[in-house]
């Protein structure tokens, strides 16, 4: 099941009212449509008053010139009413199509990266299924909500396309295994950058309390990540624990070379192993996986989340063909830049909660590829 897909992107601007009466005060909100996800968000487009799925989904139906949309919310039967110029295209775009579900696969991927593969004929669903069960993985390591991992699934699908050749893209298992453990150790890496630009801090208001914050919660990932490739790094993680209780950063740098060292180690053995197909683009969409992953997991408006998985296919077809060039890069950069700003618009009253911590490592990664230069 999935809403209408010709409205999939669509942006309408509406009067919400809880209940299904007009009230004195409606709230002007904006609704946000996607194949899988309607999106309610408040008038500063700051926060997600109701995510609805089809699954939640029970029914629309128009009184009068308003819209009554019924949706299942914490379990319990929600009803709104939404007032609007344009009711009979809101009541088309809130409904859920189930006639033709063959037409909407799971991932974008399907009808668009996996042709390309010459070698993978017979074997196309098992690499699906692959992908589709490591982005699952990685999510459920940072997350217990049950969210649509599809998009991000495209990701991997892209970054999968980039990594292994032609020759080698058959060794599914294999290769799922590699793409695993190079996410995790890039995320390492990644995190270690923005720990220890953090342990930087400026003594100001309220500096102290934000930056160890950002440290304890991305620390958190990196102990998640260290215990599920039997990783020790204990060293790292008695310094953010002695700096938390005394303000003392200097033993953290040391710990963090370390590990950042050891990861890039490990990063470079593997690339020699089971050489880059595409190394320079590889890199971007690596970065790019560890964007989409961090909005994933701050639940960002799916949406978001499609535009840039989408980006990052055509991206992957388009370095298959060898049509890849300065434009094209810049372009992907771009897009990723634009995914980070979108999950800082929708966390920034929210600073001192444990999630902002993506929204900072995201703007680290941008800061690492923002000089990036495409060279043939």
């Amino acid at each position: 099941m999935s809403f209408a897909s010709q409205f999939c992107g669509s942006v309408f601007h509406i009067s919400l009212h809880r209940g299904e009466s007009r009230s004195k005060d409606p709230a002007k909100c904006h609704i946000v449509m996607s194949k899988d996800l309607i999106s309610i968000i408040s008038p500063d487009w700051k926060t997600s008053l109701f995510q609805i799925s089809p699954a939640a989904f029970i029914s629309v139906t128009k009184k009068e010139n308003d819209v009554i949309l019924k949706f299942k919310h914490e379990q319990k039967a929600t009803s709104v009413l939404i007032e609007t110029n344009k009711p009979d295209k809101i009541i088309n775009a809130l409904t859920v199509e189930t006639t033709k579900p063959t037409q909407q696969p799971a991932c974008l991927a399907v009808n668009k990266l996996l042709p390309t593969y010459q070698n993978l004929k017979s074997n196309l669903q098992q690499l699906n299924d692959a992908i589709t069960g490591l982005s699952q993985q990685l999510l459920a390591l940072f997350t217990s909500q049950k969210t649509y991992v599809h998009h991000f699934a495209d990701m991997l699908h892209s970054l999968y396309r980039l990594r292994f050749d032609e020759s080698s893209s058959v060794r599914i298992q294999e290769n799922i295994e590699v793409l695993s453990l190079e996410l995790k150790r890039q995320l390492l890496v990644m995190w270690c950058s923005a720990i220890s630009k953090a342990s930087r801090f400026q003594i100001e208001p309220n500096a102290f309390e934000y930056f160890i914050r950002i440290i304890v919660n991305s620390s958190s990932d990196m102990a998640t990540i260290a215990e599920s490739i039997g990783a020790n790094f204990t060293d790292l993680f008695t310094s953010v624990a002695h700096m938390s209780e005394t303000g003392d950063a200097g033993s953290i740098l040391p710990s963090l070379e370390h590990v950042k060292a050891e990861s890039m180690t490990i990063l470079n053995q593997s690339r020699s192993r089971v050489p880059v197909a595409y190394p320079q683009l590889y890199t971007l969409i690596l970065n790019a996986s560890l964007v989409a992953l961090s909005g994933q997991i701050v639940q960002l408006f799916q949406i978001d989340i499609e535009r840039l998985s989408t980006l990052a296919i055509d991206f992957a077809r388009a370095a298959i063909n060898r049509q890849i060039n300065n434009e094209s890069f810049e372009e992907m950069k771009k897009g990723i830049e634009i995914m980070a700003n979108e999950m800082l618009r929708l966390l920034d009253a929210k600073r001192y909660d444990p999630e902002f911590h993506y929204v900072y490592c995201s703007f680290v990664i941008m800061d690492e590829i923002k000089n990036m230069k495409y060279s043939e």
